[in-house]
């Protein structure tokens, strides 16, 4: 009887990239993994600054010719649980972004790489050139996360400061997925 007297019509979510599926923003296990020259490290300089606050992350040991080095945590990869996008309708207390900072000894750029479980695969070269390679959910757009990605480098006396920020600019498509009802009462 209700089809009878109503019309279905439209979707209840926003559909920001026009494909008709509600595609969540957030972006799922980010892997920030660097790749270091041996050596060039300053111990005990990795820190994760995430929500304002800033925590010193634990070196770990290499080999160098068959001597121990102290190496970022980084360079054996190092993840964020979640990093949550941007919304237009409602004010999220999650983060959206999450910085590294360590020193090195020389400013010789290193290559890394970033990745999501949702299919997000972004690669940097030495000189900061960036190759961007999406699979999974990603690449079908099926996922909303859009990660940018700043590498930033300063001088700090006779080292250099290394700055990495990672944040996730996708918009959720806010909402109810499914249908609305057009009905003569309203």
């Amino acid at each position: 009887k209700v089809f009878d007297t109503a019309s279905i019509i439209g979707k209840v979510f926003e559909d920001h990239n026009g494909d008709g599926f509600q595609a969540d923003a957030t972006a799922d296990d980010v892997l920030i993994d660097i790749d270091l020259a041996l050596g060039d490290y300053v111990p005990n300089s990795t820190f994760i600054i995430q929500d304002g606050v800033e925590t010193q992350l634990k070196d770990v040991t290499g080999k160098l010719q068959g001597q121990p080095v102290v190496m970022s945590r980084m360079d054996k990869g190092y993840e964020v649980d979640e990093l949550y996008g941007l919304s237009r309708n409602r004010t999220l207390k999650q983060i959206n972004q999450v910085a590294f900072q360590f020193k090195t000894r020389t400013r010789q750029g290193f290559s890394f790489k970033v990745t999501t479980d949702n299919g997000t695969h972004i690669e940097f070269d030495q000189q900061g050139n960036a190759i961007t390679k999406h699979k999974g959910d990603k690449q079908k757009g099926l996922s909303a996360e859009h990660i940018d990605v700043v590498r930033n480098l300063y001088r700090d006396g006779d080292e250099y400061l290394w700055e990495i920020v990672v944040e996730n600019k996708g918009l959720y498509e806010d909402g109810i997925p499914g249908i609305r009802l057009l009905t003569v009462e309203g």
